[in-house]
């Protein structure tokens, strides 16, 4: 029997569903058990997100079938604690706003819920536009690196690309994010042998052949591997090189975002997943925008640990070949 539902939009509502992709008001009886508990549901808030159609029970969502019958449903595991929290915040304040806004006008919701989704999209990291500007210096050292370092980031590969969707799990799916990230270096970092380049060159490793004889090589191979396999999700990467009294070292950094929010809430989640106080990220601003950029170092145990211990010279070399120096 199908369901008899009323659509959930209004002015009032329109931000609710710049996130969802619909929300609506099943007004008959539904019964669902969830975690062998029996709900009885009448009017209860329904939405729909890629596809997949959450139901609100006591403000926190559970994944249901797109045509719910009599049969028990299970929550989903695959929600984690934090969006859940999110969620429940943002419909408990949007319960609460409806009837202010009885009151008050409908703005209120209109700026409630532009707040609580600005919240939301710290959970996940964005892409950096790449610089283009190139360097004049074109028979530079650093512009012969950068060029090979360009050709060794084969992130289009199909041998980088399916190594980086293998080691995803399901419970990490969906958009680009900080989870991702740090799935892909722990895989990379735990596998990780260390071999040196031949004597008296730098021999700059594509990452699919780095992968293809199971990720072996120097502090450079592992930089561009991990900078290959998170290009190859969707998301920003570059390589960074460092020197100090004892010689030269090479590693990965990811963009997070331009919001200090963005950093906050990576920060929070390695914190929680290696059980560490801080990050190391470096800051670069340019035209008042100020991008943040988080340390991949393999010898820094986990994303965003201690950086490598520099003279305080650094050269950023990105995949499009673009580099710059900063002192």
């Amino acid at each position: 029997m199908g369901r008899k539902g009323r659509k959930y939009r209004n002015k009032s509502t329109k931000a609710l569903l710049e996130y969802y992709d619909d929300a609506f008001i099943v007004s008959e009886e539904e019964s669902y058990t969830i975690n062998d508990q029996e709900y009885l549901l009448r009017d209860s808030l329904h939405v729909v997100k890629d596809g997949n159609e959450f139901l609100f029970i006591d403000n926190e969502p559970y994944l249901i079938n797109k045509t719910p019958s009599s049969a028990p449903h299970k929550k989903t595991s695959t929600i984690g604690t934090v969006f859940k929290l999110l969620v429940g915040i943002f419909v408990g304040a949007l319960i609460a706003a409806i009837i202010i806004s009885s009151l008050f006008g409908s703005n209120v919701i209109g700026n409630m819920a532009s707040d609580v989704q600005s919240k939301l999209s710290t959970l996940h990291t964005t892409s950096a536009t790449l610089p283009t500007t190139p360097i004049v210096k074109s028979g530079s050292i650093e512009q012969q690196r950068a060029e090979k370092i360009k050709e060794a980031m084969d992130f289009t590969n199909p041998v980088t690309r399916d190594f980086a969707l293998t080691f995803i799990p399901k419970s990490h799916s969906g958009e680009y994010n900080i989870a991702q990230i740090c799935d892909l270096w722990e895989t990379i970092y735990k596998k990780w042998t260390y071999v040196n380049d031949p004597r008296g060159r730098d021999y700059y490793s594509p990452a699919s052949r780095t992968i293809q004889l199971g990720l072996k090589g120097d502090c450079d191979d592992f930089a561009i591997t991990v900078a290959s396999v998170i290009q190859s999700i969707g998301g920003s990467s570059r390589v960074v090189t460092a020197y100090n009294a004892e010689g030269g070292h090479a590693y990965p950094e990811v963009f997070i975002g331009t919001r200090k929010t963005s950093l906050d809430a990576a920060a929070e989640y390695i914190s929680k997943r290696y059980h560490v106080k801080s990050i190391a990220y470096h800051t670069h601003t340019k035209d008042g925008v100020t991008q943040y950029w988080l340390n991949l170092d393999w010898q820094s145990q986990h994303p965003g640990g201690k950086f490598f211990h520099d003279s305080g010279e650094l050269t950023f070399y990105y995949p499009n070949g673009y580099w710059y120096q900063s002192n």
